[in-house]
Formats: structure tokens, sequence, C-alpha cells
């Protein structure tokens, strides 16, 4: 067994030229162990993957030379593409160290930036046959970077190639620097040198490789696989496949997004940019003849449903004909027992965590040498993701904003004074009975007099305001003791009425179960029917090492004053959820938060309005039985905008808006939660 070195200057891609080369020296040995130096999406890693050589690859761009020392002096032969200007350190060290070298001199166009004093032999800047005519900018005339470099591709097919002298005169640039004045940014140039770097050095005049080539060069809406694939029907199993439910559409969007960003090729029917838009429609036939290895999410949802069975089976089928026992790879998503057919495979868990399972499916897919042509950055990525534009409908919409307004409001503001000092619980007793705005222990200011229940002795005093008219009281701004007047009115209204406050944050407010007699806040919905939402929900939690957790969950919503709409006064309504654990305990620490992102990830627009709406609707109900003059106006803030939102678009667009990695140590899961949902598919008459 031979361990033989192969390096590829890097630009070179004719991956034609490459297999040829490598199968005229490869020693026709049984088994060689492969070392390779080249680029991330070198065409070289293509080839050897259609030669079925498995390899080691080694990135240029981070061998030191003690590296380089150390993998000349571990290897037999060496094979070196060489462009005359890189990995000039490797040539050295085989030289020096005597090892049978077979180098093949290659000629590699490059592009380099003149106005950086870059070394260019060839200037192909506007004013010479190949300048860019469509000039970058933000001016009339002028386009973006991408758009730019998109229109000069079309033109240098149409009018370049087309062109029998001046593809002859292209041809001539091979082997130059080539300098122009956008690197390290795209550039043009980049289309004229990925052309003429595809093109086979031994067949330049009729290298019908390159033509084919050519409308895939330094594409900014295409990947360096689907490049590659351009070529040949023949390519050999090169991506990865996810096989799904579409209840786990969120976790198999994420993967393929995570795994493209890395490097590989995905085949995924949501997302055509990360290796599917050229891939034939029959899904069976992708799995058969382009799939490298399969990904099967394993789930409560996929395990019995018919077409991810049937896509498993024939990953099975696949393996047993490919003599790879690992061609089917299960992901285990939740605590769902696999199915007879994959009970016996050893899967990668990720039902504890998205992070930690593809950490482990990472490591998984680098021992078997999985194929990476896509770059590894996130402009791959970006390219998947939705502009958006599909979302939104030129239609008028109306829109409700989470604020409702104050319509009356005493005139007079008065001051009081106790007859003994208030302090402690006792001047908390008397602000959940008694709106008021606390100047000192004996000193008091309020709308109205204490009710009757008020059992310290408060009387009245002469002083009296009418608000509108003074600046300030007592060296406090006037309007910021309406303000806090106002809230606390509606606190004590709310109080009354059953409503409790959240230990630390007054004004917040929850209700307990039995604020009705069955459990249940019943309200108008959006569309004028009447509906209900329980008060209280179960949740269960699942926390990695940790027994499973049960909570309960109420409703509950923050109010504040609303400001910047205009000068009257607007009641912010937020609604929110209060937490109890299995024994009943609140829950108000660091916990609350990413239970709370978890539990209400997945409600809409309509889920939130009708709590906005319940919200309001009880905020008017208790001012009926309610003594004083503040009042609400009926409603929340109406608005009307031009556009709308497309919302059956948007139900489509399942995303998790927090990953395992952003979450705190006592991450959590939702594992099961019966709220009653309330929503346009699932409201309840009554």
């Amino acid at each position: 067994m031979a361990k033989i070195l192969i390096a590829v200057s890097p630009g070179l891609q004719s991956a034609s030229y490459l297999q040829r080369k490598l199968e005229e020296t490869l020693p026709q040995e049984s088994a060689n162990v492969i070392v390779t130096i080249c680029e991330e999406g070198s065409a070289l890693r293509q080839v050897l993957h259609s030669l079925r050589v498995q390899e080691t690859w080694l990135n240029p761009l981070t061998l030191s030379r003690r590296k380089v020392v150390e993998v000349v002096k571990d290897v037999d032969h060496v094979i070196l593409f060489w462009d005359g200007d890189s990995l000039t350190q490797l040539l050295f060290e085989t030289r020096r160290l005597q090892k049978p070298l077979k180098l093949y001199a290659v000629e590699v166009a490059k592009v380099a930036n003149r106005n950086r004093g870059e070394p260019y032999d060839i200037y192909i800047g506007r004013g010479t046959p190949w300048g860019n005519p469509y000039r970058v900018g933000n001016q009339e005339g002028e386009f973006t970077r991408d758009v730019s470099i998109d229109l000069f591709r079309k033109h240098f097919l149409t009018d370049i190639l087309n062109d029998p002298d001046k593809r002859a005169g292209l041809i001539s640039l091979r082997g130059y620097r080539l300098g122009c004045h956008c690197r390290p940014l795209r550039c043009h140039g980049d289309v004229i040198a990925g052309y003429l770097n595809s093109l086979d050095p031994e067949d330049v005049s009729s290298s019908r490789e390159a033509n084919e080539l050519a409308s895939a060069v330094v594409p900014s809406s295409a990947t360096a696989v689907e490049l590659l694939e351009l070529k040949q029907d023949d390519v050999s199993p090169t991506h990865l496949f996810i096989s799904y439910a579409i209840e786990d559409l969120t976790l198999a969007t994420w993967l393929a997004r995570k795994l493209a960003a890395q490097g590989y090729a995905v085949w995924f029917d949501q997302l055509k940019l990360l290796g599917g838009e050229p891939w034939p429609q029959s899904i069976d036939e992708a799995i058969k003849n382009r799939t490298f290895r399969m990904l099967a999410l394993m789930s409560a949802a996929s395990i019995h449903k018919q077409n991810p069975s049937k896509e498993r089976t024939l990953g099975l089928a696949i393996g047993r004909q490919r003599e790879l026992e690992d061609f089917l790879i299960t992901l285990k998503v939740d605590d769902a027992t696999l199915d007879w057919l994959t009970s016996d495979i050893s899967y990668v868990p990720f039902q504890h965590g998205w992070a930690a399972g593809l950490r482990q499916l990472l490591k998984k897919l680098e021992s078997i040498s999985a194929p990476k042509f896509l770059p590894t950055t996130a402009d791959t990525v970006i390219r998947s993701l939705s502009t958006g534009e599909e979302l939104i409908s030129q239609t008028e919409e109306e829109l409700r904003a989470n604020v409702i307004k104050v319509s009356d409001i005493p005139l007079a503001l008065r001051g009081y004074r106790a007859g003994q000092m208030v302090v402690g619980d006792g001047a908390s007793l008397l602000a959940s009975k008694w709106p008021n705005y606390f100047i000192d222990n004996e000193y008091f200011i309020a709308f109205e007099d204490p009710q009757a229940d008020v059992k310290t002795s408060i009387a009245p005093t002469r002083e009296q305001w009418s608000w509108a008219d003074v600046p300030a009281i007592h060296g406090i701004r006037t309007r910021n003791i309406v303000s806090n007047l106002i809230l606390r009115t509606l606190s004590v209204r709310l109080q009354r009425a059953g409503c409790l406050t959240h230990p630390k944050q007054p004004n917040t407010f929850y209700l307990p179960s039995t604020f009705t007699a069955d459990g249940l806040l019943r309200f108008i919905d959006y569309r004028g029917k009447r509906t209900w939402l329980k008060i209280r929900g179960t949740t269960a939690f699942l926390r990695p090492g940790k027994p499973r957790e049960q909570n309960y969950h109420h409703f509950a919503f923050r109010l504040m004053l609303g400001r910047g709409i205009d000068n009257h006064f607007w009641i912010q309504i937020t609604p929110s959820l209060f937490f109890f654990d299995s024994g009943d305990v609140p829950i108000v620490d660091k916990r609350v938060g990413p239970r709370r992102r978890r539990l209400t990830r997945n409600w809409w627009n309509n889920k939130w309005l009708n709590r906005l709406l319940a919200t309001e609707q009880l905020l008017l109900s208790v001012e009926q039985n309610a003594v004083g003059e503040l009042s609400l106006r009926e409603g929340l803030l109406r608005l009307s905008s031009p556009i709308a939102l497309n919302e059956q678009a948007i139900a489509g667009h399942t995303l998790s808006d927090l990953e395992e990695d952003d979450l705190p140590s006592d991450q959590v899961a939702i594992v099961d939660d019966d709220e009653e949902p309330i929503d346009a598919t699932e409201t309840q008459e009554i």
C-alpha cells in the first residue's frame, strides 16, 4: 500500500484534466492512502470521490513549514499540479527530502487589485475588451455589485464566448494575473478567471467542459456543487439527503442551513439553493444516483408517515447495494420508539439539544470523508433565505395596536394626610385598595377619597389642584403624578375583581384559575365571534439530564403608559404568561424567559391579537363595577397600512427563534402543552 500526496495549486478547476492525469499516475494497487492539499472546493476532491478514493484533506492556507515537512516525510510519492507560484514550499521540501515527484505544470489565471500595488500582468478594467460595462455604484445607470457581475456574466456568455476572435484573445489570458480594482470583493475578473481555469490545459481549443461551465462561473445564486453537476449526468454521489416529516420542518431547515455553512451540499426540498436546484424531480432518482448519505429525522411524526418510511426503506436498500452499513444515518428527534427497520441502527441524538446533535453528526460526516464542495461561509445559507416578498400583499390592511385610550380622567387632584405614618406592609396594603401617589409616609395625592374598607385613618387636606393647569406639585411633574394614578387606579380595579399581581412586577397581572367558575376567560375575538381560552394551562419541560418537569402557566398581561402617540394618555397592553412549578410555587427567576419563549414560539398574529382583545375586554368589564370617573375608550387603536401580510404564507414559515446554543444552562424544551389554542381554525363558539 502506497501513501501518496496529491497537491493542486488554487484555482485549477478542470475535473476532466485532473481525473485523466490521476488515472495515468496513481499506482494500480488495490488500495492507496491519499493525502490531498488543495482548496476546499477544489475539483480534485470531486474527482477522488468519483474514483471512490478516500482522502485525508489538508487546507493549504493553514499549513506551516513544519507541517509541510512532516507531511512530505510521511508519504511515498508526491503528485503536484503546480502553477509556478503557490505551493512553492511543498515543492522545495519534496526536492530536499528526495521524494519521488510527478510534476504537472499548469497555467492558472488569478485576479489582483492593482490599486493596492498587487503585481498583475494584464489589465481587464473598462477600456479593454474584458472590462465590465456595468458600473458599480449608487447613481442612476449604476448597479449593486452582485447585479453588475450577473449582468457581466450574461455579456461574457453572449458577446465574448460567441465571438471567435474575442474567445481566442480570452484564451491567451490563461496563466496570467488579471488586474482590476475590486479584490478582495467580488469582481467580474472572477468570471473570466473561473472560465479560464476550468479549461482542460491539453484541449483548450475544443474544451466542451469549459463552455458548459461558463454559465455557472462564480454565480451569485448557485453553489459550487451545482457548477460541478452541470458537466455530466454520471457524477458520483455528493449530496446529503434530508428525509423528514412536515412536523419536523423547523429542525430540517435549521439542519440543512447548518450543514451547508460547513461546506456540505444538501438536498432539501424546501431550500433549492443548497444543492437541490439541478437535481431530478424524482426523489427516488435523487436518492439512488446523487446521495452520498441519507439523514433521516426520526420522530413520533416521521416514524409512521408513508413518505419518510418509503425514503428510509429505499435508503436501507441502497446501503446494502453499495455495501455501506451507514448509508442511512438516523437522527433521533424525540423520545419516540424507533421502528423495526431502524431500531438496530446507531442514531445521532438530537432529542436533548440540536447543537449537541449537530456536533456529533459533523464528527460522523468527517469520519466517513463526506465530500465538501460549498464554500464554508454564510453566503450559501444567506442566499437560501427568503427575501420576504411572498409574505407581503399589495392590499390595504387594518392594524390594531396594543394600546387603549384613556377617555375620561378626573379633573382635580387632592392632597390627603394619614393620622399616623404608613410604612411597610401597611403601605402595600393601602396601595392595593386605594390608588394614590406617595409623597411621604403621611402625605398622599389621589383622584378620589379612599373607600370605606380602607382601615387607615386618612383625611383630605385643603390642597387641591386642576392638574391640567399646574405643571408641578410638591416639586414633582404633574403629568408624572397623573400617569401613575391612572395605572394605580387600573391596578386597584383589577385586584378588586380578583386579579393577582406579579410578586416582583407590580404592573404585571395574572388570573387565578378560580377567576371564573369553569376556568375559561370569555371574550369577543378579532372576527367578532364569541370565544374563550383557558386561564390555566399545563406544560411539561424536559431539561438535559434531569427528570421531566411539569409547570402551569396562567393568562397574564402587563400594563404600561403608552407614549409618543399624541397628548392623550394611552394604556399599553402586553400579553404574557405567569408560571408555577408542579408544587404551585410561582416561578419568578431567570427560568421564566426560556419557558415563555419556548411556549409561545409558534404563536402567530391571530393568537396574540386574541389575547390583547381578551385583556382589553377584561379592563372594560372591571370598569363597569368600579367607583370613580376614570374610564377607557372601547377598542384598541386602529391603524391602516397600504400593504398587508400574507397570513397563509407566514403560517408556512415555522422558524425556530431560539437555538440550543442561545439557551442558558437550565435550557428547556416543550414536551407537551394542553392549553386550548385559540386561532383562526380553532375558535370555540359559546
